[in-house]
């Protein structure tokens, strides 16, 4: 078990005596840079993740590679409750499943997405909402 010191975004965190952690199998939308506008759903995801993990114990599993190509951890997140942050994102419509290989709790993390779709939760939503043509990268030409 470690302490969640710091949100990063809506699948990235610092934990005290791991460093930053990625939530493994899932991909959440993009804050972006300070000059950038946060993708859809970005701040939500955020803000849900500070929600459930901040200042809070957690134990991380790893499954097959242990950090990524920027020295993150890759782990499944559990809270001292027992409940799957990676999958309760998803299951919010605050993130999506994504894997480069077969994850021991892939199929966990597909009915969760699953379950998001058919309520209609967060992204998946009757409205979702549609970044405004300002954020959308224009072809010059």
């Amino acid at each position: 078990m470690a302490l969640v010191t710091r949100v990063i975004d809506g699948d990235t965190i610092d934990v005290a005596g791991l460093g930053r952690v990625r939530l493994l199998g899932i991909d959440a939308p993009e804050l972006g840079g300070p000059f950038e506008r946060p993708a859809p759903f970005a701040v939500e995801a955020r803000e849900e993740m500070q929600a459930l993990v901040l200042h809070r114990w957690a134990r991380f599993e790893c499954d097959g590679e242990r950090d990524d190509a920027y020295g993150r951890r890759l782990a499944y997140v559990i809270l001292e409750t027992g409940e799957f942050v990676n999958a309760r994102i998803v299951r919010d419509g605050l993130a999506r499943v994504s894997a480069r290989r077969r994850l021991q709790r892939w199929d966990e993390l597909r009915r969760a997405e699953e379950e998001a779709q058919r309520r209609r939760s967060g992204m998946w939503g009757d409205r979702p909402r549609v970044p405004p043509e300002s954020y959308r990268l224009r072809r010059r030409g």
